[in-house]
C-alpha cells in the first residue's frame, strides 16, 4: 500500500450519488410541462458541479432569450427537492466499501459540495453516508462556488489540514478545477462528463469508479 492521505475530500453529486441523471430528468420533465421542448443534455452538461447562481447565467447564455430561466428554476428547485424527498437516491457503487477502507486505515473524510448545507444533509442522511463524514463545505458557506476553490478552502479550514496531507474526489470538470485551484490532488471519477485533455493534465488520476479509487488507494 501507499502512504495514504491523512484526509479525503468527496463531492457529494454525481460521486456518491447518482443524482446528475435524476435532476436532469426532472428539469426535463419540468421544462416540458410547462410547454417547452425538451431540455438538452449538452447544456446541462455545462450545469454539472455548478452553484445555483451560476445555473441562470449558464441557461441564459445557452439556451436564449425567449428561454424563461426565472419561471422554470424555481419550479426544477421545488421539483428536485420533492424528487429528493419522495423517491429513492440511488449511491454509486462502491462507496460503503470506499468509506469503509478509508475509516480502517484512519482516513479522515469529508465532503465539499456545491450543494447547500440543508439538502446536503437531507441527501446523505437518506442513504446512510452522513455519519461517515466528520466536516461539510458546502456552497452557501463560501463567496463562489464550483469552479471557485471556496468549498475546498473551507473544507481543508475545517480538517486544519495542508493541501499536501489531503485527496479530493471529483466528477466533473468544475469540481477538478475547483479542487486543483486549491492546490489539492484530485482525483476525477467521471460520471455524465468524459474528461478532457485539459482535465487530465490537472488530474492526479482518473478512474472509473468508486471501487477503482480503493483498490488504487490499496496499491
Amino acid at each position: 500500500m501507499h502512504s495514504l492521505p491523512q484526509a479525503v475530500i468527496f463531492d457529494m453529486d454525481g460521486l456518491m450519488l447518482n443524482t446528475e441523471q435524476l435532476a436532469y430528468s426532472v428539469l426535463t420533465r419540468t421544462v416540458t410541462d410547462l410547454g417547452g421542448d425538451s431540455f438538452p443534455l449538452e447544456v446541462y452538461r455545462k450545469l454539472v458541479g455548478c452553484s445555483a447562481e451560476a445555473v441562470a447565467g449558464i441557461l441564459s447564455e445557452n439556451m436564449g432569450a425567449a428561454f424563461p430561466v426565472d419561471e422554470i428554476l424555481p419550479v426544477w428547485r421545488e421539483n428536485y427537492r420533492k424528487t429528493v424527498e419522495e423517491c429513492p437516491l440511488p449511491v454509486k457503487p462502491g462507496i460503503f466499501e470506499l468509506l469503509e477502507f478509508l475509516e480502517q486505515n484512519h482516513v479522515r473524510r469529508a465532503v465539499a459540495t456545491s450543494t447547500a448545507l440543508p439538502l446536503t444533509t437531507q441527501k446523505l442522511k437518506k442513504v446512510g453516508l452522513f455519519s461517515h463524514f466528520e466536516s461539510f463545505a458546502t456552497v452557501d458557506k463560501v463567496p463562489a462556488g464550483k469552479p471557485a476553490p471556496d468549498v475546498y478552502l473551507l473544507a481543508l479550514r475545517q480538517l486544519d489540514l495542508s493541501v499536501e496531507h489531503c485527496l479530493a474526489l471529483e466528477d466533473s470538470p468544475n469540481g477538478v478545477r475547483a479542487a486543483h485551484a486549491a492546490g489539492l490532488r484530485v482525483v476525477m471519477v467521471p460520471d455524465m462528463i468524459a474528461p478532457t485533455p485539459e482535465l487530465e493534465a490537472m488530474a492526479h488520476n482518473i478512474l472509473p469508479s468508486l471501487n477503482h479509487v480503493r483498490s488504487w488507494l490499496s496499491e
